[in-house]
């Protein structure tokens, strides 16, 4: 566990450092192994304590700041009532761009569809993700890097309702575009990815530019289909959890011309998923352009529509007979989940 010990210092919410130094370069802040503060305590006499010991008296504890893995998404839900959100889809869907455009949604408003941002764990990670399409990236035109592959992180941002007066976790998986199209082909594969069954909200978005190219969404449609389609094969993806399907980059789509031929594809999708999904799931529809180039719309268009519903709305709203839940209730783990290649 990371730990700082200059006064003033609120690196523990914020990820940044009180002097504006790097992390790795603040004589204060330190990365010490648990472990071997233990093995230090045990070592240490009970009459006369070591000066090790002693200075540690005078530290606190801080987040690293970086994605989380299982088991700190397990110590989070313990804190207050936790929300599962999984965006799934191909890659560059834009699934991490929807998200740091929420976050920057909340960094730049007062409060957001009656919402007050309450902390994270996870800003450091989120300020990385974000600062290539910032400005001071000199990058010549706003960019967000792909998600590495790898075993399945969670970024944490929590919320105050002020309606209910209660603060909510909100846990977001940060997997790769490749995780999921190996998924829509292989049920052995979606068998093992049991994150689905503890999901409160399933997010598939659907790249609006791509299913209104006619060459390209043919095989837009049919992956993300796919990928839905193979995770209820496999019993991962349950009645209980809510089906949200995302027309991501709604803005590209706004552009183009032939607008009646893309409008009836969009609509034999809507069918389509309505037809096999729509009778178990609770599913709906959204157009959302997280970060629109210089148009017509607003910056975060969309998100505001499916945003309330993230933090209200649980997979404990909602109970089938056909579901057997009583695992789910009874396992004090909020996620148990071991990535298997």
């Amino acid at each position: 566990m990371a730990f700082c010990n200059e006064d003033g210092c609120q690196v523990l919410t914020t990820g940044k450092c009180v002097n504006d130094l790097v992390l790795n370069e603040c004589p204060h802040y330190k990365e010490t192994d648990e472990d071997d503060l233990d093995q230090e305590d045990n070592e240490a006499t009970d009459d006369e304590p070591s000066d090790d010991s002693k200075s540690t008296n005078n530290l606190f504890e801080v987040y690293s700041g970086k994605a989380l893995k299982i088991d700190e998404v397990n110590r989070i839900s313990k804190s207050a009532v936790t929300r599962l959100i999984i965006l799934a889809g191909m890659p560059d869907a834009g699934k991490t761009t929807l998200l740091l455009s929420l976050m920057h949604l909340f960094q730049t408003r007062a409060e957001f569809e009656n919402f007050l941002f309450a902390g994270s764990e996870t800003l450091l990670d989120f300020e990385e993700k974000a600062h290539p399409s910032k400005a001071e990236s000199e990058n010549l035109q706003e960019n967000t890097g792909r998600t590495p592959i790898g075993p399945p992180t969670f970024l944490h941002l929590a919320v105050f309702n002020k309606t209910s007066q209660k603060t909510t976790n909100l846990v977001f998986t940060d997997i790769s575009g490749e995780l999921f199209n190996a998924l829509k082909d292989s049920t052995e594969q979606c068998k093992k990815f049991t994150l689905a069954e503890r999901a409160d909200h399933f997010v598939m978005l659907f790249d609006a530019d791509r299913i209104t190219t006619l060459k390209d969404r043919a095989s837009a449609k049919t992956s993300g289909v796919g990928i839905i389609k193979s995770l209820v094969q496999a019993g991962t993806l349950k009645p209980h959890t809510r089906i949200q399907i995302i027309f991501s980059r709604w803005d590209l789509y706004l552009k183009k011309g032939k607008q009646a031929i893309h409008e009836e594809f969009i609509e034999l999708l809507k069918n389509d998923l309505k037809t096999q999904f729509g009778d178990t799931f609770d599913l709906t529809f959204v157009d959302v352009s997280a970060r629109p180039k210089k148009g017509q719309l607003e910056f975060g268009y969309g998100i505001d529509k499916i945003f309330p519903d993230w933090v209200t709305k649980s997979i404990l709203d909602r109970q089938f007979e056909s579901v057997d839940t009583k695992p789910m209730r009874g396992n004090r783990q909020f996620l148990q989940y071991e990535f298997k290649d």
